[in-house]
């Protein structure tokens, strides 16, 4: 099964504008950002881009919410019970989901990645929607 490396950058990019055009308040921090380091030029060099700390901490930030790749593969080594009752055989693939909880009575629960006790803003303050764009 091949997950890593398909898609991944193409999928950062999507979900980091979406995020930023759901949030435009954030959209208008970033982007004059961008407008401040690239002027005129027509591509970033790499100091251009370490320039940009704004821009990376919302990319950091849609990776956060919607992690590249969505899911984890495992290999059991030995027979196991997962949280909620599941059985594992002995060199099961085990697909793990960054979206779902598997705790008993919890199936669609809030994933760790917009967990509010746990992860919060750069000010310190727990953003209102766990969903929305924390950068």
């Amino acid at each position: 099964m091949l997950v890593a490396g398909h898609e991944t950058t193409g999928s950062v990019l999507t979900w980091t504008m979406y995020l930023l055009a759901t949030n435009p308040d954030k959209m208008a921090i970033a982007q004059a950002e961008v407008d401040r380091v690239l002027k005129d030029k027509e591509q970033p060099t790499y100091a251009d881009v370490r320039a940009m700390p704004y821009v990376m901490r919302c990319i950091a930030e849609s990776m956060r919410l919607y992690p590249h790749p969505p899911v984890l593969i495992r290999r059991a080594g030995e027979e196991d019970t997962l949280p909620g009752g599941w059985q594992v055989r002995k060199n099961q693939d085990v697909m793990i989901s960054g979206e779902t909880d598997i705790t008993p009575g919890n199936h669609a629960g809030l994933s760790l990645q917009r967990n509010r006790g746990t992860f919060t803003t750069s000010v310190g303050a727990r953003p209102a929607d766990p969903t929305s764009l924390a950068c």
